[in-house]
C-alpha cells in the first residue's frame, strides 16, 4: 500500500518518503500563510517579527515522525528551505539535531533504507548542498 494523497494518509508501517516529508512540510507552511491572511483580514492583524509559517510547518512533525532517518529529512528540508536566511540560533539547532541524528545512527545505514534511486539521489543532492554528505 503506498501514500494516499487524497485521503492525507499513510499505513501504520510505512516509512515517510523524502518527496511525502517536503509536501507536507509545505503543505503545512502554505496552510498557516493562509489562516494568517484569514486573520489579517478579519482582525487587522499582522506577522509578528519572529512569526514564521515554516516554524509552524517544523513543529508539525513533532508528531507520528518516529524514524531517525525521517527526523534527519526534516532537519534538512528545514535548512534547505531556510537557505541560509535564518537565525544563527535556527541553523545552530537545526545542525545540532542532525549531527545528534548521525552520532546515533550511520548515514550510509540510512541510506541504506531509501530503496527507491529517484528518492536517494534527491536525498543526496540536498545533503551535499547542506555539506553533510
Amino acid at each position: 500500500m503506498s501514500y494516499e494523497f487524497l485521503e492525507d494518509y499513510l499505513p501504520d508501517d510505512m516509512r515517510v518518503n523524502y518527496k511525502i516529508i517536503k509536501w507536507w512540510f509545505f503543505k503545512y507552511a502554505y496552510r498557516y500563510c493562509r489562516n494568517r491572511i484569514d486573520r489579517m483580514n478579519s482582525a487587522g492583524d499582522f506577522w509578528a517579527d519572529n512569526e514564521s509559517e515554516y516554524a509552524y510547518a517544523y513543529e508539525q512533525f513533532n508528531y507520528g515522525i518516529e524514524q531517525p532517518l525521517e527526523y534527519l529529512m526534516i532537519q534538512v528540508v528545514s535548512l534547505i528551505v531556510d537557505s541560509g536566511r535564518g537565525s544563527e540560533r535556527f541553523c545552530d539547532f537545526h545542525r545540532g539535531e542532525i549531527d545528534e541524528i548521525l552520532r546515533l545512527n550511520k548515514l550510509e545505514d540510512l541510506f541504506l533504507m531509501i530503496d527507491d534511486e529517484v528518492e536517494l539521489r534527491d536525498f543526496k543532492c540536498d545533503l551535499k548542498a547542506l555539506k553533510i554528505f
